[in-house]
């Protein structure tokens, strides 16, 4: 029931995070839908299925917190600036921003496919190497739909200069590889 009610949680929160970047778009930029916001609701609506889906599985309550965290690090990412330039270019000591995001979001995603994945793979006891491989390679799906997404902002939207160039998207993808590869190694010490 605990588990439950912290997901409600999370869910409103994303919600909440979404609803107040559009009311602060059409105050501040006029009235017009930022992509941004449109990956929001796509993450709401995983999180409903996460609610459902961790009904059957064992998904850390930390691992659905920071799920929901991920949402406020990306839309601050866009949204909030330093000076004059924007969160997602700043650095936190020697790592960009975005690459921190892009690190973290497969990085959880590892912990969250982990449940399913053990329940129903007897691979886990008879072979763990590729057990894990499995795991590490599904949730790099999840680092690449994130790009894929990125993608579209920049050729259906005129995203360019918000999303970065062919260099900002193979950094984007080797933090993802480094969020997995370090998820999975916490996972095989367990």
């Amino acid at each position: 029931m605990e588990k439950e009610k912290i997901l409600k949680a999370c869910i409103i929160f994303i919600i909440l995070q979404a609803v107040l970047i559009n009311v602060y778009n059409v105050l501040n930029r006029g009235l017009r839908i930022d992509t941004f916001v449109i990956f929001i609701f796509i993450l709401t609506t995983l999180y409903f299925f996460g609610f459902w889906y961790t009904k059957n599985y064992e998904v850390p309550i930390m691992i659905l917190i920071l799920g929901s965290l991920l949402s406020l690090l990306y839309l601050a990412g866009n949204q909030l600036h330093i000076g004059s330039s924007r969160l997602y270019d700043t650095y936190i000591l020697i790592l960009r921003y975005d690459y921190f995001v892009h690190a973290l979001a497969p990085f959880i995603m590892t912990f969250v496919l982990y449940a399913p994945l053990k329940k129903h793979m007897k691979l886990q006891k008879k072979d763990k190497r590729l057990f894990y491989g499995i795991l590490m390679l599904s949730a790099l799906g999840i680092a690449v739909a994130f790009e894929i997404n990125e993608l579209f902002q920049v050729v259906f939207f005129n995203k360019g200069p918000q999303v970065g160039d062919y260099m900002n998207n193979a950094f984007d993808l080797f933090f993802g590889v480094v969020g997995v590869i370090l998820a999975g190694m916490i996972l095989m010490k367990r």
